[in-house]
């Protein structure tokens, strides 16, 4: 009997089910058998790729208000079955990732290509999806909004006034960094006798913007008096904030005082002594998780002024 070798193995696979007399002749009768399973598992095994990994719809926003950006997109991933050379994968359509795009919407292919080991024929599969440059939709929220305040004024030549202070709002946007507060009165400014409503307005870099309101109210009564407000007020700057922001003391830093970061509950998170003789203070909060925490300011082991900020 003939030795069955890898070439033969070869030739069988090329010849079709109906060539049993060629297998016959070339094993004798006792190999047909195993002819037929050679070749069921020959068709089984044959070269195909397929995509694994191909993006949907992907969205893009213009955060800066620039009318372009940079386009991207998830990996995209192929998969071969069978007895195939290593994929060549190619984009056939689109512009390519990273490249600065305007506003729109853009068609991006893909195309996978493998080759069969035994037979040379090539096998393709193709990925198609769309990546859309938009303008910044959405407005910023406030997550900080001060409450209604009621302060006693002081008449003087028959006019009543009264300074209110109030912890500076904060508001967040979906594009980080990317939006101004505006206020129509400054805190520890006077207000005149009964309500006033005072306005913040954040503005992001596409023009979308939100609102917080809330009332002063100066109450005067004949022979009331003010004897000043005690509270010290500091400003922390940008809030929300990213990595570092500045502290500003309404007067230089004494010795000996210090600044303290707490969470909500109370824990306190970190700890630095202050720049004696300098109102400014500058704080690394990099480190932090995205969150909502407070600033004291501490003398004496007393706190004696606080403000709340975001981490994003």
């Amino acid at each position: 009997m003939k030795n069955f070798n890898f070439l033969d193995i070869y030739v069988l696979k090329t010849k079709s089910f109906h060539s049993m007399e060629y297998a016959k002749n070339t094993f004798g009768g006792l190999l047909v058998l195993g002819f037929c399973l050679l070749q069921t598992i020959s068709l089984s095994a044959q070269c195909s790729v397929a995509f694994t990994q191909c993006p949907g719809s992907v969205s893009i926003m213009d955060c800066d208000h620039s009318g372009d950006e940079a386009i991207q997109w998830p990996l995209v991933i192929a998969n071969t079955t069978g007895f195939c050379t290593g994929y060549t994968l190619t984009q056939t359509l689109g512009p390519t990732s990273g490249s600065l795009v305007p506003l729109g919407t853009y068609s991006i292919g893909y195309t996978a290509q493998v080759q069969d080991l035994f037979s040379g024929l090539t096998s393709t599969a193709t990925c198609n999806f769309s990546v859309s440059v938009i303008a910044d939709p959405t407005p910023p929220s406030f997550v900080l909004c001060p409450p209604n305040i009621t302060v006693n004024g002081v008449l003087v030549n028959g006019a009543c006034t009264g300074n209110a202070f109030w912890s500076s709002p904060i508001s967040t946007d979906n594009c980080p960094n990317q939006s101004t507060l505006t206020s129509s009165h400054g805190c520890g400014t006077p207000f005149t006798s009964g309500p006033t409503t005072v306005t913040y307005t954040s503005t992001d870099a596409s023009n979308n913007t939100a609102t917080c309101t809330f009332t002063v109210t100066v109450l005067c009564n004949s022979g009331t008096s003010n004897q000043g407000d005690s509270r010290v007020y500091i400003t922390l700057q940008p809030n929300p904030t990213s990595a570092t922001f500045t502290v500003t003391l309404p007067q230089p830093a004494r010795p000996g005082m210090r600044l303290r970061i707490t969470d909500l509950a109370g824990r306190m998170l970190q700890e630095l002594e202050t720049a004696p003789g300098t109102e400014q203070q500058t704080v690394q909060a990099g480190a932090l998780p995205n969150g909502l925490y407070f600033l004291q300011v501490l003398e004496n082991d007393k706190v004696i002024a606080m403000e709340k900020f975001v981490k994003q």
